[in-house]
């Protein structure tokens, strides 16, 4: 069962619609034709606190997570390229 996180820095939500940026990491999944429709789960999770190494807070943090249970190491390479996309959104 396929479950991807995406934390985000909380300045993201000026510039993203973060619900269309999980529905498009769900309809990504569901291209791959790999992961069971039942078993994808995707969730956003605002991060109030964050820096970079320089500490400076005008930048924004993006990380998109896959926890892959019981999926194949060739299946989840499927999604690689897909999540390139996604993160062009």
């Amino acid at each position: 069962m396929p479950h991807f996180t995406i934390e985000h820095s909380a300045n993201l939500d000026e510039r993203l619609d973060m619900a269309e940026v999980v529905d498009v990491v769900r309809k990504a999944a569901v291209e791959t034709g790999i992961f069971p429709l039942g078993g994808i789960r995707v969730r956003a999770a605002r991060t109030m606190q964050s820096r970079t190494a320089g500490q400076l807070t005008v930048f924004s943090i993006w990380c998109c997570g896959l926890v892959k249970a019981g999926i194949p190491p060739p299946a989840s390479d499927a999604v690689v390229p897909r999540r390139r996309k996604v993160s062009n959104y």
